[in-house]
């Protein structure tokens, strides 16, 4: 890409946004919150082509902050970039932040599907997705929370590989004696029942965003 292009991808991003060249992390992810709020499609009048401008728009404006920089004591909230990820030549990246609406369904789709407890009493652990990255048909699901040994459910959003809208998450329920932060790949049958089409599925526990 020219310099040229560049700043017309910046420019055209901005005005996406409606944020200025000099507006700060915080102005960028408050500007994207509040659109990606009222332009989400389980919104009347929202709109998936809408929304995606917008996640492309912060994703490359948030990006280009952190190459700036800023002030060490600032309360801005940065993308994760886990080094544990790193895609091969030549296969296509793709990165989502999952916005506020989009957790939001997630998260009420888990309290909706109460689980029921194990022999023992105990229950499972609730997660849900923050981030989504896609390397080629490879599909890494990043929660904040860390994993628990025991059974966890992890609510995701259901349409990263299939082209077309869903708005009912998927649920991955699974036993681990793990814990804390790392890893999970999730075993081939049940990626090819929950995400048909996908090469390898793995859920990044204890991330920050």
């Amino acid at each position: 890409m020219s310099p040229i292009e560049r700043v017309q991808e910046l420019s055209e991003a901005q005005s996406i946004l409606g944020v200025s060249a000099s507006a700060s992390k915080m102005e960028i992810r408050n500007a994207w919150k509040k659109l990606a709020f009222e332009n989400h499609p389980d919104r009347t009048g929202g709109s998936d082509k809408v929304l995606a401008d917008i996640n492309a728009a912060y994703n490359l404006l948030s990006q280009t902050a952190d190459q700036v920089g800023e002030p060490a004591n600032s309360n801005n909230v940065t993308p994760i970039r886990p080094a544990t990820v790193r895609p091969r030549p030549g296969l296509r990246t793709r990165e989502v932040i999952i916005d506020d609406v989009t957790y939001d369904v997630c998260a009420r789709f888990l309290e909706n599907n109460d689980p029921k407890p194990d022999s023992d009493g105990a229950m499972p652990t609730d997660h849900v997705a923050v981030k989504v990255q896609m390397i080629g048909r490879k599909l890494c699901f990043f929660v904040a929370t860390p994993l628990c040994s025991g059974r966890n459910r992890v609510s995701l959003p259901a349409d990263m590989l299939t082209g077309v809208r869903t708005t009912t998450p998927k649920i991955v329920t699974f036993r681990t004696r793990e814990q804390g932060k790392g890893p999970i790949r999730i075993p081939a049958d049940l990626r090819k029942k929950v995400f048909p089409g996908a090469s390898e599925v793995e859920i990044h526990f204890a991330h920050t965003v």
